[in-house]
């Protein structure tokens, strides 16, 4: 691990200890993309490899006027217990993709009542992360805008070098 000092900028120092990437994983193929293209640009790093999940107590809020508290609290603990465990099978998913991509990969998972791009950065600063490696879905700019980006919110509030992968032409919607 790196020192901090107390002026520390989020950037590793050249002293650093072996590289540590963050790789956000959802899953899905572009995620998986960011995976491989992780391991060529940094061959043998450690790789921690984060699946970020929502807490479904935000969603419960609105059934609080129908059903008793009693019942809305199993319901959200039995819900996010399930999530939970998807959530980790996706990190080790990932992590062993990561392996496979010649990275020592290791699976995280993290739940957030927030942005899931807050919880990713959150997370790189908790791990001292080099950099961190998101997959971009190559969505329109106005889709982006209505239903926002994981990618965007981490390329724009991170303290961090980012790497977003994009899709290759026949990865890209609508090809």
């Amino acid at each position: 691990m790196t020192t901090r000092d107390d002026d520390y900028d989020g950037r590793p120092s050249m002293t650093a200890a072996p590289l540590t990437i963050l790789i956000a994983y959802d899953g899905s193929d572009p995620a998986r993309f960011a995976v491989e293209e992780a391991g060529r640009l940094f061959p043998g790093a450690a790789a921690r490899v984060l699946t970020v999940w929502r807490s479904a107590s935000r969603a419960a809020g609105a059934a609080r006027v129908a059903l008793p508290d009693a019942v809305i609290a199993q319901a959200v603990e039995n819900l996010d217990k399930a999530t939970e465990e998807s959530a980790a099978s996706t990190a080790d998913e990932g992590a062993e993709l990561a392996r496979q991509a010649g990275l020592d990969g290791s699976p995280a998972n993290q739940r957030t009542d927030d942005s899931i791009w807050a919880a990713i950065l959150s997370y790189a600063d908790e791990q001292q992360a080099a950099a961190i490696v998101v997959g971009s879905r190559g969505q329109s700019a106005v889709r982006s805008a209505l239903l926002g980006s994981v990618s965007n919110g981490v390329v724009n509030n991170s303290r961090r070098s980012v790497v977003v992968v994009h899709p290759t032409d026949d990865e890209a919607p609508g090809s």
